[in-house]
């Protein structure tokens, strides 16, 4: 089989290997498609803080066919289409016990999707309806992303939000947000703003012209907002949060933060702020599988181009040159 190995930022590797045996509990997955998320891109360019060596195998959202099944495995069997939680926990630890397996002492990543082929455990794979489309079924992991910072930000009928960023994650918020009955949408993001829009964002403004924080509060009004969703995640996204967010409003962090940020607690303390981290999901990819079965998230226009697997090199090249016109990138194995 292919992979495409990064063996180190800027430079993928087709490399040719045999296919995985399995265990009696394991499912090997013959992939069909796999998403280029934004943190694939953040490690394409050496700025993903977790990876600490290379050659790596980048790729997390993935639909793929069922080629081999363990004996020992029951629910699935060859031929099925299916996805998966791209994480490995120990069952073990205080955090898989109580449930929140996502905040796993011993987490790691599986062998990524821009493989020919991926193994998989039972507890994290899920079959993919046959009404949702193979190429809709890679937004079932970003989904549940989306759906796991929702329901920690407790939105409810009538609040004010802001989303920063306007990438997959940040479009799929706004969806959310407007399903769970959010009043009125802010979105503050660079470029696709218009699709955001489309989604349901009542107002939007671009960073590029807004880039002071000044010139932002001349738009939205001091503790104005009930809930911000940070999917930047940096010292300037920081400062506005703070700045907009109503006492005891809440502040979701989503994005993957390049750098180390400041933050003025002094003033997370004076307006009684909760600031949550929102990491990966936590048994949500049944509910984001039931929402798009029954389009409640609307993915048109979400994907932007489709690249043939064996190009890697030259579609990672063309994804971040014109970054700020996709939304969405897959790529075909």
């Amino acid at each position: 089989m292919l992979r495409a190995k990064l063996l180190k930022p800027g430079i993928f590797k087709l490399d040719e290997c045999d296919i995985p045996k399995i265990s009696e509990d394991e499912i090997l997955i013959k992939v069909i498609y796999a998403g280029v998320c934004g943190t694939d891109i953040h490690s394409y360019k050496g700025e993903n803080r977790f990876i600490k060596s290379y050659p790596i195998i980048l790729g997390h959202e993935f639909v793929g066919k069922i080629f081999s099944v363990g004996r020992n495995i029951s629910r699935f069997s060859v031929g099925q289409i299916v996805t998966a939680e791209p994480i490995i926990t120990c069952n073990k630890c205080e955090y898989c016990k109580r449930g929140d397996y996502n905040l796993c002492t011993n987490l790691i990543y599986m062998e990524g999707a821009f493989s020919e082929y991926v193994v998989e455990r039972e507890q994290n794979t899920f079959h993919v309806p046959k009404s949702i489309r193979l190429e809709n079924a890679i937004f079932i992991e970003p989904l549940a992303v989306a759906i796991h910072s929702i329901k920690m930000a407790g939105i409810k009928k009538g609040l004010s939000i802001l989303v920063l960023g306007a990438g997959t994650i940040g479009q799929l918020i706004i969806q959310l947000a407007r399903l769970y009955g959010a009043g009125y949408i802010i979105v503050l993001a660079r470029s696709k703003l218009e699709f955001a829009k489309k989604n349901g964002a009542n107002q939007t403004l671009n960073i590029d012209i807004y880039s002071e924080l000044s010139e932002i509060l001349k738009i939205i009004e001091k503790d104005s907002i009930d809930v911000v969703f940070d999917c930047i995640s940096n010292s300037f996204s920081i400062s506005i949060s703070l700045e907009i967010i109503k006492k005891g409003g809440k502040i979701i962090i989503i994005g993957l933060s390049k750098s180390e940020s400041t933050i003025d607690l002094l003033r997370v303390m004076i307006k009684e702020l909760k600031i949550f981290g929102s990491s990966l999901y936590r048994k949500n990819f049944p509910e984001a599988i039931r929402m798009i079965k029954n389009n409640q998230i609307k993915l048109d226009g979400f994907i932007s181009k489709v690249f043939n697997f064996k190009n890697i090199n030259n579609a990672f090249k063309k994804i971040i040159k014109e970054q700020n016109k996709n939304i969405k990138c897959i790529v075909k194995l």
